[in-house]
């Protein structure tokens, strides 16, 4: 086996290792696949000034394979991108994603607006530095540190209530945040109702039965007494 196969075979298990690490990779990894099929098709382009004979040929015909399976699955990662970009965008919460440093790496435009966080800001910052609550950067740590599921419930300066869950991932934590600000508002009304209407029915019950202990109690007797206690009651 000459260098010039042993170079073949070292450039295509080469090629195929870094096409499953770019695969791996989240967020730079669209662009190293763009800089891959840029070198192949540089490689590709030095080779047809050489004559395809022997293991050249071989070489040749390998690259130009890799070209197409990159192509593909740049093609791949742009469509599931798409795809998760969809489903993210029609969820009625907020999504964000932290890594283990506690540093957002994506996040919707329901999250934004929840937090204020304005869209030119850079989503690699740390999640306290754009939330601004210390209770949703302690829990994202603990929910990193323990592998559990958090939750808290927290209001923001602008008066909302957010409740936010962490869920953790393989290398950091889902956040997902929903707003509770009606249904607080609607539980606060629903406890003002019901105190208001205790309150307005304490006197009238209070009276009725004073005014029942009363007839009881002998006034049944005379019925003048008992026609204006009734009617009193009737009022009540």
């Amino acid at each position: 086996m000459d260098i010039l196969h042993i170079s073949l075979i070292f450039i295509i298990v080469a090629a195929a290792l870094t096409i499953f690490f770019f695969y791996k990779k989240d967020r730079t990894t669209k662009n190293k696949l763009r800089t891959l099929i840029n070198t192949t098709e540089k490689m590709l382009l030095e080779m047809d000034q050489v004559r395809p004979v022997g293991h050249v040929k071989d070489l040749q015909q390998a690259l130009g394979q890799l070209s197409v399976k990159v192509r593909a699955l740049e093609v791949e990662l742009v469509w599931e991108k798409e795809q998760l970009t969809a489903i993210v965008s029609s969820i009625n919460a907020g999504v964000m994603v932290s890594d283990r440093e506690r540093h957002l790496i994506a996040l919707n435009d329901v999250a934004r607006k929840l937090f204020k966080i304005p869209a030119a800001a850079p989503q690699d910052r740390a999640i306290i530095d754009l939330t601004h609550d210390y209770e949703i950067d302690a829990m994202v740590h603990k929910c990193i540190q323990t592998t559990q599921k958090q939750t808290v419930v927290v209001q923001t300066s602008g008066k909302k209530y957010l409740e936010v869950t962490a869920t953790p991932v393989s290398k950091g934590a889902l956040l997902l945040v929903q707003d509770l600000t009606n249904m607080r508002r609607l539980e606060k009304t629903r406890q003002d109702f019901i105190a208001n209407i205790s309150h307005e029915l304490r006197t009238p019950i209070a009276s009725c039965k004073a005014i029942v202990e009363t007839l009881q109690n002998g006034a049944m007797k005379e019925k003048n007494v008992a026609k204006d206690f009734l009617e009193r009651m009737h009022v009540e």
